[in-house]
């Protein structure tokens, strides 16, 4: 760091609260605000947030802070445990930068400037979980911490300066992304890179600085083009510097040890699964069906996984708790109609006969395989969205609420 940055660290605990693509709010904590400058110019801000392992459960399936699974390197220790709070380091997209910069001229102001936007403005870009770049997502304290780092720990934004592409430098970083994240999942295998795939990411990199696409420089970023500057960003370094650097992890690793083999079952991969990222489980006897609990922040409720392992195909069930009685089914009937419609993914049911409500999520991998990532995806999406709509249905059962005003809560929490 030359002379002439400063680096200011403050420590405070104060609330705040992000949005997903979404627009489901996500209160975190933050624990420590990063400051880096250069007279006048922002240079890089971080915070250190502290996740509920609810919240965490979200972020981790729907890739949040653009922690898509695929660039993590995870430490050598034990895995993350899903029954403790999570510390998560993010730092802000460039093209937000100069705002800042018009808002914020000490890393103390920092926390105010969020916390007056999160209690006025939640729909300000600053509060955009794609607007920020998770670092990485850690437990336990030094020197036994565990979790992992992703690539965006490697790619500092002055990593991506016109100098830095010319003398080689975001070579190198991309270079030790990859054979850290070999090492790490593949101990035993060589790699030998892709040279043809890192010169395409490397120069797309050239063209964007070149263009200027990557870091606004204007100083007069004005309010109205906010989203419009937000939008572009996220089209440029997001979408296609992670489409090309997914495609160069792709094409330079081997496999993922956990995708199965053509001769794989199915049931197998499940069990491994649910042992892995430690569920507590039984199986049915003398079938192919898993079944266990979760406990949310709306209530507990019962769920089972059945593999059909001859047409390749799964579902994931969440049975809701409770019943609907005989004078109430046609209410909930509406309900999860009116449900139904806003999901993009899953489905709520209802049987007729004894009022039971379950949501499902299922796949079919005829001609593919089945990862980790996939089931993570299937299972969290489903009991998320249980939790997400189970005081509606209580609200409903045993409330004087109609479906639409219970749905309209629903949504004004979203």
């Amino acid at each position: 760091m030359s002379d002439f940055e400063t680096l200011d660290i403050h420590i405070i605990k104060s609330n705040l609260t992000f949005l997903d693509p979404q627009k489901v709010p996500l209160n975190l904590q933050i624990l420590e605000l990063t400051l880096t400058r250069q007279e006048d110019e922002v240079l890089e801000c971080r915070l250190t947030l502290q996740v509920s392992p609810e919240i965490y459960q979200r972020i981790d399936v729907d890739s949040l802070f653009n922690l898509n699974p695929e660039f993590r390197i995870p430490f050598p220790q034990k895995t993350l445990a899903l029954d403790r709070n999570i510390v998560l380091q993010v730092s802000l997209q460039p093209d937000l930068f100069p705002e800042l910069a018009a808002n914020v001229a000490y890393v103390d102001e920092l926390g105010g400037f969020l916390e007056h936007l999160s209690q006025n403005e939640p729909s300000n870009p600053f509060l955009f979980t794609e607007n920020w770049l998770g670092l990485s997502v850690t437990q336990g304290v030094e020197p036994d911490i565990y979790g992992y780092r992703s690539i965006w720990a490697y790619i500092k934004p002055s990593d991506m300066s016109e100098e830095a592409l010319k003398n080689g430098q975001m070579t190198e970083v991309m270079n030790q992304f990859i054979e850290e994240q070999v090492k790490t999942n593949f101990a035993n295998l060589s790699f030998g890179g892709n040279s043809e795939i890192q010169s395409e990411v490397l120069d797309f990199m050239k063209q964007l600085v070149g263009k200027g696409s990557i870091y606004q420089t204007d100083q007069s970023f004005k309010k109205s083009n906010k989203q419009k500057k937000s939008q572009s960003s996220r089209f440029d370094f997001q979408s296609e510097i992670t489409g090309l650097i997914k495609q160069l992890i792709d094409t330079g690793l081997p496999q993922e040890e956990e995708v199965d083999s053509p001769s794989s079952q199915l049931f197998e991969i499940l069990v491994e699964f649910f042992q892995q990222d430690n569920w507590d489980f039984a199986q049915t006897e003398g079938e192919t069906v898993l079944r266990t609990m979760f406990q949310g922040e709306n209530g507990q409720w019962s769920c089972y996984a059945w593999v059909l392992e001859e047409r390749k195909r799964m579902a994931f069930y969440s049975i809701c708790p409770v019943n609907v009685p005989e004078e109430r089914k046609q209410y909930l009937a509406e309900l999860i109609t009116r449900c139904n419609y806003c999901l993009l993914m899953g489905n709520f049911e209802m049987d007729f006969l004894d009022g039971e409500i379950r949501f499902k999520t299922s796949i079919d991998v005829n001609g593919d395989r089945l990862t980790f990532a996939l089931l993570r995806q299937l299972i969290y999406t489903n009991v998320l969205t249980m939790d997400r709509y189970l005081p509606a249905i209580m609200a409903v059962i045993y409330g004087d609420v109609s479906p639409q005003q219970a749905i309209a809560e629903i949504e004004q929490r979203i």
